[in-house]
C-alpha cells in the first residue's frame, strides 16, 4: 500500500470552506489510479495532497493520512509541521511529477532536462546517460536522433516536450508518481504508447502512479483504480448564501478492474460478488455524471 486516507478535508489557507473530503481512500503499489471528475472538483487538490505541493490538510480527531514505504508508515497529518529539510528529503526520494505545463528548463536541451533528475539522486552522469537513453527511444522512437542532437526545449512542439517531460519523470527511482494530464497535448496513439510505458515502468519499480486526467477513455483502458471525485453541497447553514460545494471521495463512487475485464465499484465488497459493469458503460456513465456536474456550475 501507498496510502491509507480517511475522514480528511482539503483546505486552501486563503479559502473560507473545505473544497474536498476524503472519506477514504487506499492507493495500493504497483497500481495506476486515476482521478476523474467535472472541472473545479477538487482534482488538482488531491494531487496537490498527496504530492506534499501545497499544505491543504485540515485534520480531524477521526483522521487518518497514512503513507506507506516499504514496511514503514508515515503519519502525513502533521508533516508539514517539519522543517522543510525533511520534505524536499521526502520529496526527492519518494515522489516523482508529470504537470501538462511541463516545467521543463528552458536553458537546457532535451537530454540535460532529463539527466538533472537522476543525478540529483545521486547517480553519475555516464550512469545517468546509460539510464535515460533507452527510455528516449521507446518514446520518442523515430524522433529519437532528432531529440537527441541538443534540441533547444522552444524548437520542441507541444507533443515533443510533453513525451520529454514524461521521460524525465520516469527517469528517476520514484515511489509514487503523481501526473496532471500527461496527455493533454497528445494524440491517441502517443497517450496510449504513454500509458504502456509507464505501466511497466512501475511494474518493474514497484511503484504507484496517481493520475488526473480528463481523458476518460484513456483511465478506463489502463487504470487499475478509477475515483470520480463527486460534488457536494454543503446546506448545514440555514442561510443559503453559507452554502457550498466540496468535492467527495468514497468508496461509493470508486471502482476497481475486474479480471474479467470489466469493473466493479468498491463499495460492493463483501460477502457478496460484486456485479460486473462493463467498460463502454462504465464511460457513458463517468460523461452523464461530468456533463451534468458542469452544466449545474454554470447554470
Amino acid at each position: 500500500m501507498s496510502y491509507r486516507i480517511n475522514n480528511l478535508a482539503c483546505k486552501y489557507k486563503t479559502g473560507k470552506n473545505p473544497v474536498l473530503l476524503v472519506e477514504n481512500l487506499e492507493i495500493n503499489k504497483g497500481k495506476v489510479v486515476f482521478f476523474l471528475g467535472a472541472s473545479g472538483v477538487g482534482k488538482s487538490t488531491i494531487l496537490e495532497t498527496l504530492g506534499l505541493m501545497n499544505n491543504t490538510i485540515l485534520a480531524n480527531p477521526k483522521t487518518k493520512f497514512d503513507f506507506f514505504d516499504k514496511s514503514s508508515s508515515i503519519n502525513m497529518i502533521n508533516i508539514w509541521d517539519k522543517r522543510e529539510s525533511f520534505l524536499a528529503k521526502f520529496r526527492k526520494k519518494h515522489l516523482s511529477f508529470i504537470f501538462q505545463s511541463t516545467n521543463l528548463f528552458p536553458n537546457l536541451n532535451a537530454e540535460e532536462n532529463v539527466l538533472l533528475t537522476p543525478m540529483l539522486q545521486s547517480l553519475p552522469q555516464f550512469k545517468a546517460k546509460n539510464k535515460v537513453r533507452p527510455i528516449f527511444k521507446n518514446i520518442f522512437t523515430k524522433e529519437y536522433k532528432e531529440i537527441l542532437s541538443n534540441k533547444k526545449i522552444s524548437e520542441m512542439s507541444g507533443g515533443q516536450r510533453q513525451r520529454l517531460a514524461f521521460v524525465r519523470a520516469i527517469a528517476s527511482n520514484y515511489t509514487v508518481l503523481l501526473a496532471d494530464e500527461p496527455t493533454g497535448n497528445l494524440d491517441w496513439a502517443n497517450a496510449n504508447n504513454l500509458m504502456k510505458h509507464l505501466i511497466e515502468d512501475i511494474k518493474s519499480k514497484g511503484a504507484t502512479s496517481i493520475i488526473v486526467s480528463h481523458d476518460i477513455a484513456l483511465a478506463v483502458e489502463h487504470a487499475d483504480k478509477i475515483v470520480y471525485i463527486d460534488k457536494v453541497l454543503n446546506s448545514d447553514s440555514q442561510d443559503p448564501k453559507q452554502h457550498y460545494h466540496f468535492g467527495h471521495i468514497s468508496n461509493a463512487n470508486t471502482y476497481v478492474g475486474s479480471q474479467k475485464s470489466g469493473w466493479v465499484n468498491q463499495l460492493s465488497y463483501g460477502d457478496n460478488k460484486p456485479p460486473i459493469i462493463d467498460s463502454k458503460t462504465l464511460i457513458e456513465f463517468f460523461k452523464e455524471k461530468i456533463i451534468k456536474q458542469n452544466i449545474e456550475d454554470h447554470g
